[in-house]
């Protein structure tokens, strides 16, 4: 109880110094004329101008992560003051600090309208409607990953070498996991049946999610660094090793392994046709999802921008945007951006979101494509 209490005060002086908010931000509005790329290029392109908005992005101030829900755009930047603009409009909805400038903070992790991350060793949440922030819990070791979650708990990677799974209704820790070998826990998936996580040492495990009991266990052959994905009855992780394996969630049986070439760093974006896979140092390249077979290689590749259709949209090194046909396995259209700062990847629907160096949002739709 004294512990809870002290929690509850440290938070509250931590919110103190952060209570000006978006009263020291003028409110953004709308722009005129593009520092990107002008809509007549836009036009010849077979893109579409949805809209364009100017974040108050002040001097000194540089922005971490892009992200996105249904219903919003998200920035958080290294002042730790977070954006958030409606998906369809591009109007402001909030600009909330959510911390003193300086503290670290962990890569936000969204779950139906709620984002969380770590501030030390304590848990907040921050919901999107309202721009409320709350203490979800203190954890029993700081960590440096994203929080995964499933309907009931939250999933914490710590700087002990444990997952500690705590509860959403109370906070209070449930269990905790480690690999057998006690080797560093790099990333972490989960839904309400099965928590899956991998390890600097290759190792990946599977195990239920309400108890600290162990289902399978399989070894790539080098670290894995980025996050796994899932769809339906599979997951695929990306490994040091240059592979990227397709496994059974229940069974951790191995469906088949890519070798991409090089060290893989990024987590794989799954389709139930296709996987995008970034690599060190051969772009990006699409394998299908059914054998893994290489459909194509980007070599300037450096995001995965959005999909529509048979299209792929891939932004390459110079400010050059691609547009890839999975169909006829080549590039059919490429255009230049200039200024550009950063880039969301969009798995949600076929929108692309490029920010300037200047701190412009232009949200892009591709109108002419072949399906």
């Amino acid at each position: 109880m004294i512990s809870r209490i002290v929690l509850l005060l440290s938070a509250a002086a931590l919110l103190a110094g952060c209570q000006e908010n978006s009263n020291m931000y003028k409110q953004s509005a709308d722009v005129s004329g593009l520092d990107m790329v002008p809509v007549p290029v836009l036009e010849e392109n077979g893109y579409e101008l949805e809209w364009q908005r100017d974040m108050p992005i002040k001097k000194n101030e540089q922005i971490k992560f892009v992200f996105r829900n249904p219903g919003y755009f998200l920035t958080l930047t290294n002042k730790n003051v977070i954006l958030c603009y409606n998906i369809e409009t591009g109007k402001q909805h909030f600009i909330r600090r959510i911390s003193r400038p300086g503290l670290p903070l962990t890569e936000p992790s969204e779950r139906e309208g709620i984002l969380y991350t770590t501030i030390g060793d304590v848990l907040w949440s921050i919901d999107v409607e309202s721009a409320d922030i709350g203490v979800v819990s203190e954890l029993e070791s700081p960590t440096r990953s994203p929080v995964v979650f499933n309907s009931y708990a939250a999933y914490v990677i710590g700087l002990d070498k444990r997952i500690s799974c705590y509860s959403l209704e109370d906070g209070v820790l449930s269990f905790q996991v480690t690999a057998d070998n006690d080797s560093k826990i790099t990333t972490a998936l989960v839904n309400d049946e099965y928590l899956w996580f991998a390890t600097k040492q290759g190792n990946i495990y599977c195990s239920s999610a309400d108890e600290a009991k162990r289902i399978w266990a399989f070894d790539a052959t080098d670290e894995i660094k980025a996050d796994m994905a899932a769809r339906g009855d599979y997951i695929y992780t990306a490994s040091m090793d240059t592979m990227l394996y397709k496994l059974n969630a229940y069974t951790g049986s191995l469906q088949w392994k890519a070798h991409l070439g090089s060290p893989l760093l990024s987590k794989p974006v799954v389709y139930d046709d296709v996987i995008l896979q970034q690599t060190s140092r051969n772009g990006l390249c699409a394998v299908k999802a059914d054998n893994g077979k290489l459909l194509w290689m980007v070599k300037d590749g450096t995001k995965f921008l959005s999909r529509k259709g048979d299209r792929v949209f891939v932004l390459c090194e110079g400010g050059i945007v691609k547009k890839m046909s999975l169909r006829e396995q080549e590039c059919v259209g490429k255009m230049k951006v200039e200024n550009l700062d950063t880039a969301l990847e969009n798995t949600i629907d076929s929108r692309i979101f490029l920010v300037s160096k200047g701190g412009r949002i232009y949200c892009l739709d591709a109108i002419r494509t072949v399906d």
